[in-house]
């Protein structure tokens, strides 16, 4: 595998908009974290070692060309456009800084690198704020913190601007806050109730796009002998020229147990959604259900 014509080793650029064989444009942070990150990705299925060792060289470049020295992630600067920017938050997408943060966790624990762990505390270091007082613009950066704490990347050192706060990969409102559930027993087994916050939403069952998390009831300790899904709406998006499949306001699951089973905890997976972001995805208890009475 080799990035030749897309990476520039003299000048440690990677470029993008191939026209006529060759990238000639210059590529900015989402550009360097998006495909380190596809790289490590692809590290366990295909080549491991050399696919590895470029999400290095990515990681190389982009703390050369993007990371500031208070902890900032600048959009890298181009010939058009020399003026580092940063991102406010996510949207639709996840952000550069996010997937750059999320790029040198990985690059951290995977390579040991200790260059790659400190910048990612500075990094993190920095965002601790703006997410603490903003958690929902957030998600994915969030989501890389609880995946990949960096206080398990690395320790502190003088580099490191700011303490990071304790349980940050989780602070700020979740799934489960804008997602209640209550069940009640029904002759054949339970019903679930999903309650969704206005303004929120969630993928359904079978979800529109492969990448979404579908949503699921899961029966421990009984094998159900039926589970029915609620039809999904159709909810319209920037990113999609369909609308997905998704369930809003209050809608029902209902699965049908085997007579003798019991002992059993229920639990649904699921990921609340706005129409700019979601939140990282959670697996929310159901209240315990009381056997239905029995006919007659």
């Amino acid at each position: 595998m080799s990035l030749d014509g897309a990476y520039d080793p003299g000048e440690n650029a990677l470029r993008h908009q191939i026209f006529e064989g060759k990238a000639a444009v210059d590529g900015d942070l989402a550009d360097y974290a998006a495909l380190g990150l596809a790289l490590l990705a692809l590290a366990g299925e295909w080549h491991g070692k050399r696919v590895r060792e470029w999400a290095g060289v990515l990681g190389d470049a982009l703390l050369h060309r993007c990371l500031q020295a208070d902890g900032r992630l600048g959009s890298g600067g181009t010939a058009l456009l020399p003026v580092a920017l940063t991102d406010d938050a996510d949207a639709d997408v996840p952000s550069g800084t996010s997937e750059a943060l999320a790029l040198l966790l990985r690059l951290g624990l995977d390579r040991g690198d200790e260059r790659f762990a400190q910048a990612a505390w500075r990094i993190a270091a920095h965002l601790a704020p703006r997410i603490a007082a903003r958690p929902t613009m957030w998600p994915s950066a969030i989501v890389a913190l609880a995946e990949h704490p960096p206080a398990d990347v690395a320790a502190p050192t003088s580099a490191a601007p700011a303490a990071i706060p304790a349980g940050l990969g989780q602070s700020g409102p979740g799934t489960a806050d804008h997602v209640h559930l209550s069940a009640r027993p029904t002759p054949d087994g339970l019903a679930v109730v999903m309650a969704i916050d206005p303004g929120y939403h969630v993928n359904a069952h079978v979800p529109s796009r492969d990448f979404l998390v579908p949503t699921s009831l899961d029966v421990a300790g009984a094998t159900p002998l039926r589970v029915d899904y609620p039809s999904p709406q159709g909810f319209a998006t920037r990113f999609s020229p369909t609308p997905l499949a998704v369930y809003e306001g209050r809608v029902t699951i209902t699965a049908a147990l085997p007579k003798s089973a019991s002992g059993w905890h229920a639990s649904v997976t699921t990921q609340a959604c706005t129409a700019q972001t979601c939140l990282p995805p959670a697996t929310i208890p159901v209240p315990p259900v009381l056997p239905a009475a029995p006919h007659g």
